[in-house]
């Protein structure tokens, strides 16, 4: 166990105010990471929330082969390659903050990672859990929506819900543990061949009463490089010789162990959740927390988001939105981003079924990412804003410019066909694209029986008509819209006044550069499946807006004045 120096009690900015009660809070800082470490001690101190710092182990000068905890063999045996140094640090490091949690009789503690952002009501969260009559060993903070759908819930704390995974996920960035949790985790990590975040996953294997809350009041900055590295996502097997001939056979019967464990260990605890969840039932709502309902504006609209440019972008899949990025990437003091993470992905099944929960997903885990960005200027390109978090970003009073990018629809529709991006059937049309059968689009009666080309319109049409609507309301509310298109945005001097009118500036210098990236086909065939259809795509575009009838509007004049009237077939 490394001794730390910097291991001093510190209440940061509170003066101890949470200490009566509070868990003991140890934040894993690297000695050489003092920039980190002045940021967390600033979000801990904002929150009054006391703490103590606990050196990491700093990976880098590990040798892999000298470290006793770690099991090589193991680890190359059932996952065809080594821990990185930078993972086998960060398992010493929660290593050694489980030692001291045991060897000063600390009841229950709280770990916590250099890089994380933290909800307003993260210390309330933590009261209301300590309080709750539950026995309970490790809870984590996981920033997975997935968790949501792949678990059993237990209580509701405000807007939060206390769920038994289901799902063996990972992140070890922030979690809860009692003395006797970090007793069996200190046992099981004097020879282990997993990274610690997949140990907590493995209740098979711990023992543990481990649950998760979700969504998460914590959430890891994904904008600031990890010091753990991004080798660890490289899952190339390393092996030669007849062990990566026998490597098939050991990674089966891995996954086989991980499944059966996964699987038996959470329907056992399912008599012992519902009775838990009938005891919590009855248990008065918590004080502190925020509502689940939408949390005034000026909870989020921090002083530091004045200083701050937020633009998005109004527009449909395959519209050029990476090449988009890539050129407002010249601009100076801009974070020009395509669909940077948090991406508005990770919400969206959640946004379907639940649409406040854009409104958490922005608050809670949007906005400290854009807030942590080093630029006065953030620009995100993802076609994804217009399918639910526009109203979320209104909603919190939060300012922000929009980039209508324009495509014409039918192409638009050509290109997700090709790809098999389906609104409604394919993998991706489900997961990317607005579905026919959600709430708040127009309505396409029969649609099932409709053509995949036909859906694709649909979607292309649904997609013009909030572009139409949204840009008209922040025009109203006084906002800057600027329209346009991957022509204009190739042309230097119009580029160049696209970006003045959204406050940004291109040196001259930057004018090579364009050209290079100008260059790149946007959208390549080469991705696109052939396609053969025996009814002409006029007709079925006509079909389209024949079923959709009064639903459209004046969608039709909408289009033909933005796109000329070649673009439009049925419309009048």
């Amino acid at each position: 166990m490394p001794r730390d120096p910097a291991d001093t009690a510190r209440a940061a900015g509170g003066d101890g105010a949470r200490t009566a009660g509070f868990p003991t809070v140890f934040v894993i800082n690297l000695e050489r990471s003092s920039a980190r470490r002045a940021d967390i001690a600033a979000r801990l101190g904002a929150l009054g929330v006391p703490f103590r710092f606990f050196t990491a182990v700093d990976g880098s000068g590990l040798d892999p082969e000298q470290v006793q905890e770690y099991d090589g063999a193991r680890r190359r045996r059932q996952f065809g390659r080594d821990l990185t140094r930078g993972e086998i640090g960060c398992l010493l490091s929660h290593r050694g903050v489980y030692a001291r949690i045991v060897a000063e009789n600390i009841e229950r503690a709280i770990v916590l990672e250099d890089d994380v952002h933290f909800a307003q009501d993260f210390p309330a969260v933590v009261d209301a859990l300590c309080a709750l009559p539950l026995d309970w060993d490790l809870i984590r903070f996981l920033d997975n929506p997935k968790l949501a759908r792949k678990s059993r819930r237990l209580a509701t704390l405000g807007r939060y819900g206390l769920i038994r995974p289901a799902t063996a996920s990972g992140g070890a960035y922030a979690y809860l543990l009692t003395r006797h949790a970090a007793e069996v985790l200190l046992a099981l990590t004097a020879r282990t061949a997993l990274p610690i975040d997949a140990l907590h996953s493995q209740i098979w294997r711990t023992g543990l009463d481990t649950y998760a809350i979700t969504p998460s009041p914590v959430v890891a900055d994904d904008v600031v490089a990890s010091t753990i590295g991004e080798a660890r996502f490289d899952k190339q097997v390393a092996l030669y010789s007849w062990r990566r001939a026998l490597y098939p056979v050991t990674r089966f019967a891995c996954k086989l162990e991980e499944g059966f464990g996964k699987r038996t260990s959470y329907a056992a605890s399912r008599a012992r959740d519902e009775a838990a969840a009938r005891r919590l039932a009855a248990v008065p709502p918590p004080a502190g927390l925020l509502p689940a309902a939408a949390a005034p504006a000026s909870t989020i609209d921090a002083p530091q988001l004045a200083g701050k440019s937020l633009t998005f972008c109004l527009t449909t899949a395959r519209s050029g939105t990476a090449f988009l990025a890539s050129l407002l990437a010249l601009a100076d003091d801009a974070d020009a981003l395509h669909e940077p993470a948090p991406d508005f992905h990770h919400a969206l099944a959640d946004v379907r079924s639940r649409p406040e929960a854009a409104l958490e997903f922005v608050r809670d885990r949007k906005l400290p990412k854009i807030l942590a960005c080093p630029h006065r200027h953030y620009v995100e390109t993802s076609h994804l804003f217009a399918e639910g978090f526009y109203e979320a970003f209104v909603a919190l009073g939060i300012p922000f410019q929009l980039i209508v990018l324009n495509r014409e629809p039918r192409r638009v529709a050509e290109s997700n066909w090709r790809v098999e991006a389906i609104p409604g059937r394919t993998k991706d049309g489900l997961g990317f694209l607005l579905d026919p059968r959600q709430d708040g689009v127009m309505k396409l009666p029969r649609w099932e029986r409709m053509s995949d080309y036909q859906l694709c319109y649909w979607y292309s049409l649904e997609m013009e008509r909030r572009k139409a609507r949204y840009a008209a309301e922040r025009v109203q509310a006084g906002g800057v819209v600027v329209e346009t298109s991957l022509e204009e945005l190739k042309d230097w001097t119009r580029f160049r006044a696209f970006c003045a009118r959204l406050g940004l500036q291109v040196a001259e210098e930057k004018r090579e550069t364009h050209a290079r990236i100008c260059a790149v086909k946007v959208n390549p065939k080469s991705k696109h499946r052939r396609k053969w259809t025996l009814v002409p795509l006029a007709r079925q575009e006509r079909a389209v807006w024949r079923a959709l009838g009064s639903a459209a509007g004046d969608l039709g004049a909408t289009i033909v004045a933005r796109y000329g009237p070649a673009a439009t077939h049925g419309a009048e």
